[in-house]
């Protein structure tokens, strides 16, 4: 193995308390000495996790956390929540976010992943490396 995901989803933790309860429960330092081990064994640019946009979180909060995260060798895939019909999210009245603040939130993270030389097709493994469901490798990053 080259290469590792260890998924948040949200870093906003009354989103995640909301949206993943099971992952609410754990505690974001948790998560923060998990992504420093993973780093530790598999190296900078190879540990990805999950950044959810749309769930309610604040997109400045989103971007300065996503900062903290290629600050600490852990790329952050970043992808437009897509509720599907007849889901808790679609009966609770949560859609798609709107194309502009994907735009924006994408745009300022695939600008520090440039700035920091690092690109999801060197992930090596998993969904940073297709980069398919999110916009971020046409972002350069």
């Amino acid at each position: 193995m080259t290469a590792i995901g260890i998924h948040v989803e949200s870093l906003d933790d009354e989103v995640r308390r909301r949206w993943m309860p099971g992952k609410g429960s754990v505690p974001m330092a948790e998560y923060e000495a998990a992504w420093d081990e993973a780093v530790r064994v598999f190296g900078r640019n190879r540990v990805s996790t999950y950044l959810l946009v749309g769930l309610g979180e604040d997109p400045d909060e989103l971007v300065a956390g996503a900062r903290r995260l290629i600050e600490r060798g852990v790329y952050p895939f970043v992808v437009p929540l897509r509720p599907m019909a007849g889901t808790l999210a679609c009966r609770d009245g949560i859609s798609a976010p709107p194309a502009d603040l994907v735009r924006d939130v994408t745009e300022r993270i695939a600008a520090m992943l440039r700035a920091a030389g690092m690109i999801g097709a060197d992930q090596r493994a998993g969904c940073a490396a297709c980069g398919a469901c999110g916009a971020l490798s046409a972002a350069g990053a």
